[in-house]
């Protein structure tokens, strides 16, 4: 919260100097919590930009993390002039890149919890997704007026509709099992169609016990074609979710994030089509298919905008799987080897622990990374056109 720990950090613009000379990029992650033995809390209380209790108009004071604190009302002029000033001052001028908003739900207990509102007070339980939100906005705006000739990019846990202008976003803290895997997937494409287009999943779970290889593995192949692809955890017994977590199975993870940055092209072209026409980058197949009533089923699989189908496997053990591959084209191709399916079918497809089952739908045009080489061709057998060809990087 805007302060250095000098004996852990004794020269902090050297040390992200030193990052962005290895082509990295820094990110700090910002509460909007000050613990009540925070430097700044007396000056940011005399200012009464903290939620504050209706009745003494006190700030409100309850548990957050190891302490006790108040958090920042966003609502007000002078905790946002306060959040910009300092998080340029102790942030960006330190070379730091942007703002993690974390922790910032503002689930406070109580019930005489009010904020200023810009001069018109409000109960807190009615401006609750406000503040995360407003949070989000002072961060970018500060990002923002710090680099004017740069895209801004930006995190944040929490916030309604709207946050989609200023940050991504993920499902937050989840835990680690094969119930979670199917779940996020749900809980992704729910956000997606609410407007929320850059969202993830914590890869392997952020919490629970360390998933073994094989859903580890399951999990990366999961969520490599998201928008968001992080490796965010913290485990009791201090293993960490990294691509080298298994080395049985790190090849085959590897593998994955390769697909990913094969496909960046067509995942920034998703990218600016959300931007310029509000469409998700990924959604259920009824999204894309709606006159398909199977597509309305309860499914694991999802669109990659309207060219890929996405059919991660998430139960244990499983080397195969049914896709039902939608009605409307032509026919669909196996991403991987070309292999042509008939649309409007269930198909058992091969899905051996290093494969993510990803299909491409005839007639479409899927731009890749630089640096391709034609590997498949398929000509329709009546018209003889071309109907799908795969192009992919070759790696060293």
């Amino acid at each position: 919260m805007f302060t250095w720990n000098t004996d852990k950090f004794p020269d902090p613009k050297s040390l992200n100097t030193r990052f962005h000379d290895a082509g990295m990029h820094v990110v700090a992650n910002i509460k909007p919590c000050l613990l009540d033995d925070h430097p700044a809390y007396s000056e940011v209380r005399a200012q009464g930009a903290f939620i504050h209790d209706a009745q003494s108009g006190q700030p409100v004071v309850e548990q957050f993390w190891d302490g006790v604190g108040a958090h920042l009302d966003f609502t007000h002029p002078a905790a946002v002039a306060w959040w910009q000033k300092n998080l340029q001052e102790q942030v960006l001028d330190y070379g730091i890149d942007t703002g993690w908003n974390d922790n910032n739900e503002y689930a406070i207990m109580d019930d005489g919890a009010m904020c200023h509102g810009f001069g018109d007070a409000i109960p807190m339980h009615r401006a609750r997704p406000l503040h995360p939100l407003l949070m989000t906005r002072a961060s970018f705006e500060a990002q923002a007026a710090h680099r004017p000739d740069a895209e801004v990019f930006t995190v944040t846990r929490g916030g309604p509709p709207g946050l989609q202008r200023y940050a991504q976003t993920w499902t937050g803290d989840n835990t680690t099992s094969w119930e979670t895997l199917r779940w996020n997937i749900r809980t992704g494409l729910q956000m997606s169609l609410s407007g929320m287009f850059n969202v993830g999943h914590d890869v392997g779970g952020f919490a629970g016990p360390t998933p073994d290889p094989e859903l580890f593995l399951r999990w990366v192949q999961a969520c490599c074609l998201n928008p968001r692809m992080v490796m965010n955890s913290w485990k009791a017994d201090g293993t960490v979710n990294v691509p080298w977590l298994h080395p049985a199975v790190t090849a085959d993870v590897a593998a994955a994030i390769r697909l990913r940055y094969t496909l960046m092209p067509y995942l920034w072209s998703l990218f600016e089509r959300a931007h310029s026409l509000h469409q998700p980058i990924i959604r259920p197949t009824f999204y894309d298919f709606p006159d398909d009533a199977q597509c309305f089923a309860d499914s694991d699989d999802f669109m990659l905008g309207d060219a890929l189908l996405v059919a991660p496997v998430v139960h244990a053990g499983a080397a195969s799987r049914s896709v039902y591959l939608p009605k409307g084209p032509l026919a669909w191709f196996d991403f991987h080897t070309g292999a042509r399916f008939e649309a409007g079918q269930v198909h058992t497809v091969a899905a051996p622990l290093s494969t993510l089952p990803l299909f491409a739908r005839f007639g479409t045009s899927i731009p890749v990374a630089a640096g391709v080489a034609d590997r498949h061709r398929h000509d329709d057998p009546v018209s003889g056109v071309r109907s799908f060809r795969v192009s992919v990087v070759l790696h060293a």
